[in-house]
């Protein structure tokens, strides 16, 4: 939520729950041999398919060979309902279902995967523009697995796991390529889990939305997203037609206490120009006990940013006890992006938030910052609500590659209360730091980033938004 919006919150989270169906015209999808290093490798340790299906096959077929696939998903759901093995594997091709296949819990411990030999991603599930979700997951569904799957296409979400009844448990989203979606009159992201504990969203490639990439949500009273991890993901080219969103987004407004890791991301290129509140990382209203660590923020789109920003790499907005550390945030050349920002309402509190540790670099000339909040400009940091004691910022790396650059470390309540300034030597793409870098020592004592970002064989594309730092 960004400061001058006069909605309640309930109206401004309406959009979320009216269940429109868009009709979007959308290119055709990046292939990820084409944008395609990173992932978790089919190793063997996968179940092996019991059930097949093909765009060739037909549902006449028994399914339970390679070379007797069934044609539909509809009959391989049947087919794991009632059969001994819960693993089906979908052959390459190009799927068009008339309605999104809907997972509950009459499909607890299913896997929906694609077959090793065709490769990662080659599966491709096309809603057409037509579907509102590829793939649903009903309330208190546990054990599904979705694995390396290409959604595209669609309106809400390419993956939803729906909210409003039973907690569902343990929902694995993994190695799968989502893209070419998005509905701003809804709720929507390439991928959605809302109240799930223990759920896994991991090594997937999330690209070209209108709304967000990644978002988790505790909305609605009672709900949570205990134990729930996001990591290894890339997420790039969001938020492309909507203002005050993330690239990878929670909100956990149920008041529930919740424990959510955010890890080892590598999310690029968010925001539109026509646009203003793009965040790298979201913490909206309510979230709590949220670890965000070893990811890599780089800039939002090329020339995104207007002067009324309201952006930055982080924000928490009414939110407690988040702590982000260990992440490289690159703010790019515009000057106008926010390391951090906090948003807080008297009603839902804002403390415990601690911002320390990261590598903060930029590549902007000059001696003025252009950030824009409320009206302050020129604040690294941005804080509404007192006291100051309500974050902790401190021992973050600050440097900026421009000839003449200037670093900036204050906040409006709270800066940065021991900035070290000093090159992190960080080249390349990916973010490299040189063995030898100051970052390793103390105060900072930064871990390395883990990389292996995405699908299996996932290569970082070096047609976007470049880094700051020499690459």
């Amino acid at each position: 939520m960004t400061a001058g919006d006069t909605r309640t919150s309930a109206e401004r989270n309406k959009r979320r729950r009216d269940r429109v169906v868009a009709i979007l015209v959308l290119s055709a999808p990046m292939a990820l041999a084409n944008a395609a290093c990173g992932g978790v490798p089919d190793d063997g340790r996968i179940p092996s398919c019991g059930y097949f299906v093909a765009v060739t096959g037909s549902d006449h077929n028994e399914g339970t060979s390679v070379t007797t696939p069934f044609g539909t998903l509809e009959m391989a759901q049947a087919a794991l309902r009632r059969g001994r093995s819960k693993v089906v594997c979908l052959r390459a091709g190009v799927y068009r279902p008339r309605s999104p296949l809907v997972l509950s819990s009459a499909d607890n411990g299913e896997t929906w995967r694609y077959y090793t030999p065709d490769g990662v991603g080659s599966a491709i599930l096309d809603g057409g523009g037509n579907l509102d979700s590829i793939i649903a997951i009903d309330p208190g569904a546990s054990n599904i697995r979705i694995n390396g799957l290409t959604l595209q296409n669609f309106g809400a979400a390419g993956i939803h796991v729906e909210p409003r009844g039973a907690t569902s448990n343990a929902i694995t989203i993994e190695n799968n390529n989502v893209g070419h979606g998005g509905n701003p009159g809804v709720t929507s992201a390439a991928i959605i889990v809302e109240n799930t504990t223990n759920a896994v969203v991991a090594n997937n490639y999330v690209h070209d939305m209108l709304t967000g990439g990644i978002s988790m949500y505790a909305y609605n009273a009672g709900e949570t997203l205990n134990g729930s991890v996001v990591e290894n993901n890339v997420v790039l080219n969001t938020v492309e037609g909507i203002s005050d969103s993330g690239a990878i987004y929670t909100e956990m407004l149920s008041t529930a206490r919740s424990s959510l890791t955010i890890k080892n991301n590598y999310i690029s290129d968010y925001g539109h120009s026509g646009g203003y509140g793009a965040i790298g990382i979201y913490l909206d209203e309510g979230a709590n006990h949220v670890t965000v660590t070893g990811n890599v923020i780089a800039p939002p789109t090329e020339r995104s940013v207007p002067f009324r920003n309201d952006g930055g790499a982080a924000f928490t907005n009414a939110g407690y006890d988040n702590t982000f550390s260990g992440n490289i945030v690159d703010l790019g050349d515009s000057g106008r992006v926010f390391a951090s920002l906090n948003y807080g309402y008297v009603a839902y509190g804002e403390r415990g938030n601690v911002y320390t540790g990261n590598i903060i670099i930029s590549r902007f000339a000059g001696s003025s910052q252009q950030t824009n909040m409320n009206g302050l400009t020129g604040y690294a940091y941005f804080q509404n609500l007192a006291p100051s004691s309500n974050y902790t910022i401190e021992n973050n790396v600050y440097w900026n590659y421009a000839s003449g650059g200037s670093v900036f470390t204050q906040g409006v309540l709270a800066g940065d209360r021991n900035p070290i300034v000093v090159d992190p030597q960080i080249s390349g793409w990916t973010y490299t730091i040189a063995s030898n870098s100051p970052v390793y020592r103390p105060p900072v004592n930064f871990t390395p980033i883990l990389g292996g970002w995405g699908p299996a064989g996932f290569v970082i594309p070096r047609t976007r938004t470049e880094p700051s730092n020499p690459h």
